[in-house]
This record gives C-alpha cells, sequence and structure tokens, in this order.
C-alpha cells in the first residue's frame, strides 16, 4: 500500500539446499550422498514477474539467482565464475 514501493518490489526467497526425500524427522544432514538433497525451491513475486502460480515444469537452479536479481534490477552482470547461470526468464 506504500506509494513508494507500490508496483516497484520483487520478492525472490530460496533456500542454499535442499533435504532429499526421506521423512523430515530422519532428516539430520545435507549432501551429495543425500537423495534429491540437490532439489530446492524458490519463489518469485512481485513486479517482474507474471502471476502463473506453481510451475510443475522447467529447469531452474540456484546458480541463477544472482542473475536473475541483477537483470530485474537492470544491472549489468559479468561474473568470473564459470558456472554462473543466467538469468531466469519469467
Amino acid at each position: 500500500s506504500d506509494p513508494y514501493y507500490k508496483d516497484r518490489t520483487t520478492f525472490i526467497i530460496t533456500c542454499d539446499h535442499g533435504r532429499g526425500d526421506a521423512n523430515w524427522q530422519a532428516w539430520t544432514s545435507h549432501g551429495y550422498d543425500v537423495a534429491h538433497s540437490g532439489q530446492t525451491w524458490l519463489i518469485a513475486f512481485g513486479a517482474g514477474i507474471p502471476a502463473r502460480g506453481e510451475l510443475s515444469s522447467g529447469s531452474y537452479h540456484n546458480n541463477q539467482v544472482a542473475a536473475t536479481v541483477a537483470s530485474l534490477l537492470k544491472l549489468p552482470f559479468a561474473p568470473k565464475h564459470k558456472l554462473a547461470g543466467k538469468p531466469i526468464a519469467f
């Protein structure tokens, strides 16, 4: 409702690692040896993000978050890390 932020704010929320498929009570760690621990989640909403609901297809990666934020802010992004991802096309 604040006119300064209205239609100018975007939220991108994610986590740094997954927990795998195990029962949450059995989960004690993460890493490559935990099945599906590389699967995480991301929610994005606000200015520049179309309302499409929950997506059940596509492949997105945590290494795309920095490029996506830079793209939404219209900032140049020239990572020196070769594994940096491209912006997510919403």
